[in-house]
């Protein structure tokens, strides 16, 4: 391997690991606010196909971008609506995006199998800094994105980090019970699972079988008529115990009549 291969493979490393580090950027603060996502992978098929035909028709990367944004923020809105929305299972809606995502791309993307990209993104020409060996066309002559990642990590520290809306944030996926009590509204899933199960349980009752109905009542008269005889058995066996104190009490009730 010569020293061009060498440059291309680093070039090709920096280049589609900026595309993975912001779907991770991504995640990192969904993953702060509570909210487990496994549907990355299909966001970001939707999103590349997306941008594809957008480049391929509209010659214009930065719309194709615009795009590609909509499109994997439309997916994300999904995956919110289930998981906050309706309380489904995290894992269950992230996997099924995925598989939706992936199937949808690759439907989509059918028409446009081998065709060129009819617009790329040009690599930023930074001066002298790009014709330094190595480390200029490794570092200094990538495409924008790349140095949009950068900077998208960045302004994730600092407002994750340091200001208010990010104490928020990361207060409602450590302890949602906390930052509801502290002013910003969250919808807590505990909540809604409670309801869920109150409602489940109240459709439950009314939905039980009149038979069930019939035999647990006839259970409840049984064990009362059981009680009551028991009752009577013990008072008739302290009655034949001590006659004298019945005879003495009915005299004595003879007398008040009296």
């Amino acid at each position: 391997m010569n020293e061009e291969s060498l440059i291309g493979l680093f070039v090709a490393m920096v280049s589609f690991g900026a595309l993975l580090y912001l779907a991770a950027l991504g995640e990192l603060i969904a993953e702060k606010a509570g909210i487990l996502n496994l549907g990355v992978e299909g966001m970001m098929a939707i999103g590349a196909v997306t941008a594809f035909i957008a480049g391929a028709e509209l010659n214009n990367p930065w719309i194709a971008l615009l795009i590609a944004m909509i499109a994997g923020a439309i997916l994300a809105t999904v995956h919110g609506l289930f998981t906050v929305g309706l309380g489904a299972e995290q894992v269950v809606s992230g996997l099924a995006l995925t598989i939706l995502g992936l199937g949808l791309a690759a439907y989509l993307g059918k028409d446009y199998v081998g065709r060129t990209p009819g617009a790329e993104l040009v690599p930023v020409d930074w001066g002298a800094l790009s014709d330094l060996p190595w480390v200029g066309p490794i570092l200094f002559a990538q495409a924008p994105l790349v140095y949009i990642a950068i900077l998208f990590g960045v302004t994730a520290a600092f407002v994750l980090g340091k200001t208010r809306v990010g104490l928020a944030l990361r207060a409602a996926g450590e302890s949602a019970s906390s930052a509801d009590s502290a002013g910003p509204k969250i919808i807590k899933k505990e909540e809604k699972q409670e309801a869920s199960n109150e409602k489940d349980s109240e459709e439950g009752k009314v939905k039980e079988p009149k038979e069930a109905k019939e035999a647990k009542e006839a259970k409840e008269d049984k064990v009362a008529e059981e009680s009551k005889e028991k009752e009577e058995s013990v008072e008739t066996e302290e009655q034949k115990e001590n006659p004298k104190d019945d005879s003495k009490s009915q005299e004595l009730e003879e007398g008040k009549e009296a």
